[in-house]
């Protein structure tokens, strides 16, 4: 008879029959004690697990696209009060589950996302993957897609540090408003040796050489291929897009010996003791140009005192 009644009635009748139903519930929930109310959520939830393990692969996926569906709908709806308010207890949730997890949980939560984050990649698109990285790239910067910029931590407050224009007395430095008049050069017992720079160098730096247009574009270049000592890492690498540079490690730096075995090619320092010195130099990169390496180290032996 009930569901005969129900087959009948209007969508007015239905609705309001639904929303009595609604009331009913919602006032015993407000008179349940605490334990009756464990109790009823222990008892959903069983019944839930139980649903869950009888379900078919595609009754699964149904329930979960359902799932998905009702939340982009509310995401949608929400306010931007709503949001903010929402995105505030996923974190300090978030922040609860990983205070008390275990070290065996933490491991196995940060398996699961490597091997999810995996999977998603392993499937996109070429536009999903440059909408992801864009989005990365968007999130590394605090700026929320399409609102105003967002800084993601707080900002500090501003500190105006005066003008520079106190000069010392002795040296002629130029001093903050907080610095000391001794700051500098200790009140001129501190006397550094007056550089100048060399010509030919300031003419490349301020591009009135003919060839600061190379100098400057791979300056880089240049200056690894003139360098004394060369860097040394034990590098970690991480999967997936990393723009850091990550040193697991000690920094330091290789120094070889003065000269170099006859069988191997000079590096670092030791170009400085053989006769093929510019040779040397111009097989560290493809980007120098001979003309312009031979230039810098002629200078190099006439102004470096090392």
């Amino acid at each position: 008879q009930k569901a005969e009644r129900t087959a009948m009635e209007t969508d007015a009748q239905r609705e309001e029959r639904l929303a009595e139903l609604r009331q009913q519930k919602a006032e015993r929930t407000a008179m349940e004690t605490d334990a009756q109310r464990e109790e009823r959520l222990a008892e959903l939830r069983q019944q839930k697990a139980e649903r869950t393990a009888m379900e078919t692969d595609a009754q699964r996926e149904e329930r979960l696209a359902g799932l998905r569906q009702q939340k982009a709908e509310r995401t949608a709806m929400e306010t931007d009060a709503q949001r903010e308010e929402r995105l505030a207890g996923h974190r300090q949730q978030e922040a609860e589950r990983r205070a008390t997890e275990t070290d065996a949980q933490r491991e196995e939560r940060r398996s699961g996302d490597r091997t999810r984050a995996e999977k998603r990649r392993a499937s996109e698109t070429e536009e999903q993957r440059r909408a992801r990285v864009e989005a990365e790239q968007i999130r590394r910067r605090g700026v929320s897609a399409g609102r105003p910029e967002r800084i993601i931590r707080p900002e500090a407050p501003a500190h105006n540090c005066g003008p520079m224009d106190r000069a010392c007395d002795q040296c002629g430095a130029l001093l903050w408003c907080s610095e000391t008049r001794n700051f500098c050069c200790a009140k001129g017992k501190v006397k550094l040796p007056s550089r100048t720079v060399p010509q030919v160098l300031a003419d490349l730096y301020l591009g009135r050489h003919r060839l600061s247009a190379e100098f400057l574009t791979n300056i880089r270049s240049y200056n690894s291929a003139l360098h004394l000592t060369s860097l040394g890492a034990k590098l970690r690498l991480v999967p997936g897009w990393c723009p850091s540079f990550i040193i697991s490690g000690q920094l330091h730096h290789n120094t070889a010996p003065l000269f170099a075995e006859d069988s191997a090619e000079p590096h670092g320092w030791q170009v400085y003791f053989n006769d093929r010195e510019l040779e040397s130099r111009q097989s560290l990169s493809q980007k120098v140009k001979p003309e312009l390496l031979e230039l810098l180290q002629t200078l190099l032996h006439e102004c470096n005192g090392y």
